[in-house]
């Protein structure tokens, strides 16, 4: 029966690198390029589709824009089908999502631009929440109020390790993404599971590593800074984002 590998397992189960994570309007999120990118990363090139099963044209609306000028105002609703496939290309999962994309104040004589604008964004928009079904890695954390600490730690399907293996933990596929840590393998889960380890035991390293990794990146520094805030990590831990970042202020 086809599945999961073990490496896509092992990073699926990793929570979410703080470098992915954008900030809008006081709202985290993620970019629909950076999740089609991840998907080809994970599942490979031709294991997984995005089908558009629906666009339908809200609304259509001309006004003026902030300056007095004729503008033009457009709402599309889309619904997207996004599957995954197993390594062999057997069919794994559909999710199926909906979402609205707009686009606001353009001028008239660009109508069309706004209808492919706002056409484009419901599609992302749609791709996005389907993403998330497949869990941390693609922003399912960041619901809990742009949380980043992962909230599916292990399942109680699990992939089990082959026998003979180059190294002793699954290859990130993502250069940004922290190392896997030994603790936070995938583990056998029983009837009566351990509990997933604690922010503050298994998340340092993880911290301490992802600084290594971002530390010449002010955006991905800002981000981890947050995340570590949010998982209650030492402040100890903390002060060394603070120090990454006024080393960048003092090089600039």
């Amino acid at each position: 029966m086809s599945y999961l590998n073990w490496k896509q397992y092992g990073q699926l189960l990793q929570p979410v690198n703080p470098a992915r994570v954008h900030q809008k309007d006081g709202m985290s999120h993620m970019e629909a390029y950076d999740i089609r990118a991840h998907l080809n990363r994970i599942f490979g090139f031709g294991r997984w589709s995005a089908e558009v099963i629906s666009m339908d044209l809200v609304n259509e609306r001309f006004g003026q824009n902030r300056n007095g000028k004729d503008a033009c105002y457009v709402v599309y609703r889309a619904g997207l089908r996004l599957t995954v496939c197993a390594e062999d290309g057997t069919e794994l999962a559909r999710y199926t999502e909906y979402a609205a994309g707009d686009a606001l104040g353009f001028p008239v004589i660009k109508l069309g631009d706004a209808h492919d604008f706002a056409m484009k964004t419901a599609e992302s928009q749609a791709l996005k929440r389907a993403a998330t079904n497949l869990g941390d890695q693609f922003g399912l954390a960041l619901y809990n109020k742009g949380n980043m600490n992962r909230i599916v730690g292990r399942t109680l399907v699990v992939v089990p390790e082959p026998e003979e293996k180059p190294e002793d933990v699954p290859e990130q596929v993502d250069a940004d993404a922290p190392a896997v840590q030994p603790e936070d393998q995938p583990a056998p889960v029983d009837e009566s599971p351990e509990p997933v380890p604690a922010p503050g035991e298994s998340q340092v390293e993880v911290l301490r590593t992802q600084l290594e990794q971002v530390r010449n990146n002010r955006n991905g520094l800002m981000a981890l800074g947050k995340w570590a805030r949010n998982a209650g990590l030492p402040e100890e831990e903390i002060d060394q984002i603070k120090s990454a970042l006024a080393a960048l202020d003092q090089a600039a």
